[in-house]
């Protein structure tokens, strides 16, 4: 019958985090949906029809979190013709499902799905360690060597020590690392093999900061981590003996404007005019966060 829908379904390279699937339909005129399922969505459907799963999708996925309506969301997932696209996401060793059917300008299947089952690849795995050392620390930055013990590929970065506590609860801490760059395609900026220095820069005074070092391949963690802590030097509080240093002394006033002179090389001339303005001299001024100053109290 050439007004019969079938479905030839097809799944290649494979990885444990992705799949590519192909669609090619009997008639290119006929709406249908396409996408992958968990082994246990398509067992679920099974049991109360794939039209019940479809509804679910509509309403819950597509209409609740997406905020569509109804001809919106039908219009979305609704293909004509051959059909090709890439499944993200998956989980290292899972079973899925990669479905096609025919659906009317409503949302209801017309046809009976059909189905392609393949398996995620398991997560490679890799024996490399990592020693790290870290020299060269300043206020501002660091220089960090990561020396591994092979040539396998693994993620560095350098964290605010304080990042373990952003990580919703139940989400593994490696995966939402590599998450945070995967998404936006900046993963491979943060990969390397073999002895890797990084020059980190533009760090706050004082603070703590996580190293964060752990095999990686295809998006996903192949070792433990490895963490170690980074503080920056503190900026001190210098006192009125210390050394004659250039320094510079910013003063905002009311106005917004900012006059910037050299402690210790400003002229009397310059030195009056101030304590004329602040009225206590610079004796009135105390230390800022990060080594600017401030009126006292």
């Amino acid at each position: 019958d050439p007004n019969q829908l079938t479905f030839k379904v097809s799944v290649s390279n494979i990885t444990p985090t992705t799949a590519e699937i192909t669609v090619s339909p009997s008639n290119e005129t006929k709406s249908y949906f396409s996408d992958i399922v968990t082994d246990a969505d398509w067992l679920e459907s099974q049991k109360h029809g794939f039209d019940d799963y479809l509804q679910y999708f509509i309403e819950v996925v597509m209409m609740e979190q997406q905020e569509m309506t109804r001809e919106e969301a039908v219009k979305a997932i609704t293909s004509y013709g051959n059909d090709a696209y890439t499944a993200r996401g998956l989980e290292p060793g899972a079973k899925y499902w990669a479905v096609a059917v025919g659906i009317d300008a409503d949302g209801h299947t017309t046809t009976k799905p059909t189905a392609e089952a393949f398996t995620a690849q398991t997560a490679p795995e890799s024996t490399n360690t990592f020693e790290i050392a870290t020299t060269a620390i300043t206020q501002t930055g660091a220089s960090i060597t990561v020396t591994p013990s092979n040539s396998d590929v693994y993620f560095l970065d350098v964290l605010s020590a304080d990042i373990q506590s952003q990580v919703p609860t139940g989400t593994d801490y490696q995966k939402y690392l590599i998450d945070r760059y995967f998404g936006w395609g900046m993963l491979d900026m943060y990969l390397h093999e073999g002895p890797f220095t990084y020059e980190a820069k533009e760090l706050n005074p004082g603070w703590e900061y996580q190293i964060a070092v752990f095999g990686c391949e295809q998006g996903f963690p192949t070792t433990p981590i490895k963490t170690e802590t980074l503080k920056c030097i503190r900026i001190e509080r210098r006192t009125r003996g210390s050394p004659n240093v250039r320094r510079s002394i910013r003063m905002h006033f009311k106005f917004g404007c900012r006059l910037q002179v050299l402690h210790r090389s400003v002229s009397r001339r310059c030195r009056l005019h101030i304590r004329s303005y602040l009225g206590r001299g610079l004796s009135g001024l105390r230390r800022k966060y990060r080594g600017g100053y401030e009126k006292s109290a």
